[in-house]
Protein backbone atom coordinates (compact mmCIF):
# COMPACT_ATOMS: atom_id res chain seq x y z
CA UNK A 1 0.00 0.00 0.00
CA UNK A 2 2.57 2.58 0.90
CA UNK A 3 4.65 1.37 -2.61
CA UNK A 4 1.57 2.45 -4.51
CA UNK A 5 0.95 5.53 -3.07
CA UNK A 6 4.30 6.63 -3.09
CA UNK A 7 4.28 5.71 -6.83
CA UNK A 8 1.06 7.64 -7.44
CA UNK A 9 3.07 10.36 -5.68
CA UNK A 10 5.70 10.28 -7.99
CA UNK A 11 3.54 9.97 -10.70
CA UNK A 12 1.88 13.09 -10.46
CA UNK A 13 5.03 15.22 -8.99
CA UNK A 14 6.18 14.57 -12.77
CA UNK A 15 2.89 15.45 -14.07
CA UNK A 16 2.64 18.59 -12.23
CA UNK A 17 6.72 19.19 -13.65
CA UNK A 18 5.97 18.30 -17.31
CA UNK A 19 2.68 20.41 -16.96
CA UNK A 20 4.07 23.52 -15.34
CA UNK A 21 7.51 23.45 -17.81
CA UNK A 22 5.50 23.33 -20.54
CA UNK A 23 2.85 26.13 -19.69
CA UNK A 24 5.88 28.30 -19.32
CA UNK A 25 7.78 27.08 -22.14
CA UNK A 26 4.75 28.36 -24.35
CA UNK A 27 4.07 31.73 -22.14
CA UNK A 28 4.36 34.64 -24.63
CA UNK A 29 5.75 38.02 -23.12
CA UNK A 30 3.13 40.71 -23.66
CA UNK A 31 3.48 43.88 -25.57
CA UNK A 32 3.23 47.55 -24.31
CA UNK A 33 0.18 49.05 -27.48
CA UNK A 34 -0.16 52.44 -25.77
CA UNK A 35 1.95 54.25 -22.91
CA UNK A 36 1.96 58.40 -22.53
CA UNK A 37 2.25 60.93 -20.06
CA UNK A 38 -0.86 63.01 -19.11
CA UNK A 39 0.30 66.17 -17.56
CA UNK A 40 -3.27 67.38 -17.32
CA UNK A 41 -3.62 64.66 -14.60
CA UNK A 42 -0.13 63.98 -13.82
CA UNK A 43 -0.37 60.25 -14.52
CA UNK A 44 1.28 57.78 -16.59
CA UNK A 45 -1.06 55.60 -18.79
CA UNK A 46 -0.16 52.27 -19.95
CA UNK A 47 -2.37 49.85 -22.25
CA UNK A 48 -0.60 45.99 -22.04
CA UNK A 49 -1.77 43.18 -24.67
CA UNK A 50 -0.63 39.64 -23.76
CA UNK A 51 -1.11 37.22 -26.37
CA UNK A 52 -2.00 34.50 -24.48
CA UNK A 53 -4.81 36.05 -22.56
CA UNK A 54 -3.04 36.51 -18.83
CA UNK A 55 -3.34 39.44 -16.61
CA UNK A 56 -1.08 42.16 -16.47
CA UNK A 57 1.01 44.45 -14.41
CA UNK A 58 2.98 47.91 -15.36
CA UNK A 59 5.69 48.77 -13.49
CA UNK A 60 7.69 51.71 -13.22
CA UNK A 61 11.42 53.16 -13.40
CA UNK A 62 11.22 56.67 -12.43
CA UNK A 63 14.76 57.62 -13.07
CA UNK A 64 14.67 55.98 -16.67
CA UNK A 65 18.74 54.93 -16.03
CA UNK A 66 18.82 52.02 -13.88
CA UNK A 67 16.41 49.44 -15.44
CA UNK A 68 15.07 48.06 -12.28
CA UNK A 69 11.09 48.56 -11.37
CA UNK A 70 10.31 51.41 -8.66
CA UNK A 71 6.41 50.75 -8.52
CA UNK A 72 4.40 47.96 -9.50
CA UNK A 73 0.95 48.34 -10.51
CA UNK A 74 -2.06 46.00 -9.71
CA UNK A 75 -2.54 42.91 -12.08
CA UNK A 76 -5.35 42.99 -14.73
CA UNK A 77 -6.69 41.97 -17.52
CA UNK A 78 -5.23 41.70 -20.67
CA UNK A 79 -6.10 45.14 -22.64
CA UNK A 80 -7.02 46.97 -20.06
CA UNK A 81 -5.53 50.38 -19.20
CA UNK A 82 -3.60 51.08 -16.64
CA UNK A 83 -3.09 54.47 -14.61
CA UNK A 84 -0.15 55.29 -12.23
CA UNK A 85 -0.20 58.83 -10.63
CA UNK A 86 0.79 60.74 -9.78
CA UNK A 87 4.10 61.41 -11.51
CA UNK A 88 6.89 62.38 -8.66
CA UNK A 89 7.86 66.11 -8.96
CA UNK A 90 11.20 66.02 -11.30
CA UNK A 91 10.43 63.07 -13.02
CA UNK A 92 10.66 63.83 -16.93
CA UNK A 93 12.16 60.65 -18.55
CA UNK A 94 10.73 57.43 -17.04
CA UNK A 95 10.54 54.45 -18.19
CA UNK A 96 7.88 51.25 -18.34
CA UNK A 97 7.57 47.66 -18.52
CA UNK A 98 4.88 44.89 -18.57
CA UNK A 99 4.88 41.66 -16.66
CA UNK A 100 2.55 38.87 -17.22
CA UNK A 101 0.92 36.67 -14.23
CA UNK A 102 3.23 33.75 -15.80
CA UNK A 103 6.35 36.00 -14.82
CA UNK A 104 7.25 37.02 -18.89
CA UNK A 105 8.00 40.82 -19.69
CA UNK A 106 7.89 43.15 -22.20
CA UNK A 107 10.81 45.51 -23.46
CA UNK A 108 10.98 48.77 -21.64
CA UNK A 109 9.06 51.38 -23.21
CA UNK A 110 10.35 55.31 -22.43
CA UNK A 111 8.18 57.89 -21.78
CA UNK A 112 9.06 61.41 -22.29
CA UNK A 113 6.87 64.10 -19.88
CA UNK A 114 6.03 67.34 -22.16
CA UNK A 115 7.09 69.77 -18.96
CA UNK A 116 9.69 71.57 -20.25
CA UNK A 117 12.92 72.60 -17.79
CA UNK A 118 13.06 76.25 -17.59
CA UNK A 119 16.17 77.87 -17.09
CA UNK A 120 17.40 81.58 -16.51
CA UNK A 121 19.35 81.02 -19.70
CA UNK A 122 16.21 80.44 -22.01
CA UNK A 123 13.85 82.04 -20.64
CA UNK A 124 16.24 85.51 -21.41
CA UNK A 125 16.44 84.17 -24.73
CA UNK A 126 13.11 83.15 -25.44
CA UNK A 127 12.59 86.76 -24.13
CA UNK A 128 14.87 88.40 -26.46
CA UNK A 129 14.21 86.84 -29.15
CA UNK A 130 10.05 87.74 -28.80
CA UNK A 131 10.86 91.58 -28.01
CA UNK A 132 14.20 92.02 -30.25
CA UNK A 133 12.40 95.42 -31.38
CA UNK A 134 12.82 96.54 -28.54
CA UNK A 135 16.42 96.75 -28.04
CA UNK A 136 17.77 97.93 -31.38
CA UNK A 137 21.35 96.87 -30.57
CA UNK A 138 20.23 93.48 -30.07
CA UNK A 139 18.37 93.36 -32.81
CA UNK A 140 21.55 94.28 -34.64
CA UNK A 141 23.44 91.56 -33.31
CA UNK A 142 21.20 88.81 -33.39
CA UNK A 143 21.22 89.12 -36.94
CA UNK A 144 24.44 89.32 -37.41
Amino acid sequence: MKKKIFGIGIVLMLFMTTTLSFASMNNNPPVIEEAHYDATSNTVWCTPIDEDGDQCRVGVDWDSDTGSVDFWSQYRDSGEEHSIYPVPAGCHEFSVIVQDDNGAESEWFAIKSKTKQFSFESILIDFLEKHSNWFPILRYLLEI
